[in-house]
């Protein structure tokens, strides 16, 4: 996971549209990708049927947020990575 330039457990500056980069390689196919925040779903991009992903989402990060990544396997196996915290 890369969030404009900061992964996880690194802080980024707030900022608008800001590019997510999440590569994903599963034990199963991947169903999709979410990206989370304090208020929930912010972004999401579905799987092909392919174990591996490697999507870019814009989004915006708001200050004093966190965001960090939620994926969902196709087989319901699930995995989180660690927050990325966002700054003022």
């Amino acid at each position: 996971v890369d969030v404009a330039g900061a992964g996880p457990g690194e802080t980024v500056p707030a900022q608008a549209r800001a590019p997510v980069t999440v590569r994903v390689v599963g034990t199963a196919p991947i169903d999709r990708v979410e990206l989370v925040n304090r208020a929930g779903v912010v972004g999401s991009r579905s799987g092909d049927g392919a174990p591996l992903l490697f999507v870019e989402i814009p989004v915006d990060l708001r200050a004093e947020d966190l965001l960090y990544v939620r994926v969902i396997q196709a087989d319901g196996g699930l995995a989180w990575s660690s927050p990325v915290f966002v700054g003022r």
